[in-house]
């Protein structure tokens, strides 16, 4: 069953890896011995919604006595490839009177995006 895991700080080009997968996904135990862990994704990395991105793996593991299990996780996160744009820039000169030149010192405030 798909947990919904939301890895924020993941940023991978448009994939997430095997490697990536078994170690973000779960630690896996075996009363018997070493296990053998295998991911597959379940499909191709799917966009929803402009830059985010969401993809189900399939990990099975595997007792030396032929034993399984699996657990499915579900992967979301952004890929921000795009330059933040400005919605109205002033394209001619500001006027700012006399004797009041810009202060070198003014510093602005982040805005925040929405």
């Amino acid at each position: 069953m798909p947990d919904g895991i939301d890895r924020p700080g993941l940023q991978p080009s448009l994939a997430i890896t095997e490697v990536q997968f078994i170690a973000f996904a779960c630690t896996v135990t075996d009363a018997c011995g070493t296990v053998d862990v295998t991911a597959v994704a379940d499909a191709p990395a799917t966009n929803t919604a402009g830059c985010k991105w969401t993809q189900t793996w399939t990990v099975t593991a595997t007792d030396a006595c032929g034993n399984d299990a699996t657990c499915q996780v579900t992967y979301t996160w952004t890929v921000d490839v795009d330059d933040p744009e400005f919605a109205a820039c002033p394209t001619a000169s500001i006027d700012l009177d006399c004797n009041l030149p810009p202060s070198p010192r003014l510093r602005l405030s982040p805005m925040p995006v929405r």
